[in-house]
């Protein structure tokens, strides 16, 4: 069989399939799913579901249509409390004093924090890679600057994480976060 005639029957072949799976996929039709994807605004058996262009209805109140906030650690300030990060940069391989303060809105180092988990505040840091992590509890003076001895191993961007709650009535959690940079030689 010459090449011309090969590549023929390769075209004709190749043809028939698609064709064949062109008048399977109309003949089975589409595939629906019975019920729209779930929302947040809706819930299973309200009867009230929100139809699409239309608003939601809903007798919760905390579940009125609106977005969630964005995830901890996210930002630098949140709620009026902002991450004052003293120490913006170390070195990588030496200990040096990691230094912040959470400010209130007001401007001022906050000095009262609700204990979780056994800690008034919990700070993570972690590399952009997420090849190193550090977990720590740093010591509050009296001013509101905390403080804690940090040794990271290689030169890189970092992540803090200040995961706290203010003693304050109806204080929330919150996690705010603020970029690190360890100079040194990168590999």
């Amino acid at each position: 069989m010459n090449a011309g005639l090969r590549i023929t029957a390769f075209a004709a072949a190749l043809a028939a399939t698609f064709g064949t799976a062109y008048g399977v996929g109309q003949g089975i039709g589409p595939v629906v799913e019975d019920e729209p994807p779930a929302r947040h605004d809706t819930h299973a058996g309200d009867g009230d579901a929100a139809q699409p262009g239309t608003a939601a209805r809903s007798d919760h109140p905390d579940h009125s249509g609106q977005e969630s906030p964005p995830a901890g650690g996210l930002q630098i300030a949140e709620q009026g409390y902002t991450l004052d990060l003293r120490t913006p940069r170390l070195t990588a391989g030496r200990t040096a004093d990691l230094r912040f303060a959470i400010r209130g809105d007001d401007g001022r180092a906050v000095t009262a924090f609700r204990r979780e988990h056994d800690k008034e505040l919990h700070l993570i840091v972690a590399s952009r890679d997420l090849n190193t992590y550090r977990h720590l509890h740093p010591t509050r003076a009296a001013d509101g600057t905390w403080s804690i001895p940090v040794s990271l191993p290689r030169a890189g961007g970092y992540r803090v994480f200040a995961d706290f709650t203010p003693e304050k009535k109806d204080a929330e959690n919150l996690t705010l976060g603020a970029d690190l940079a360890v100079s040194g030689t990168y590999a």
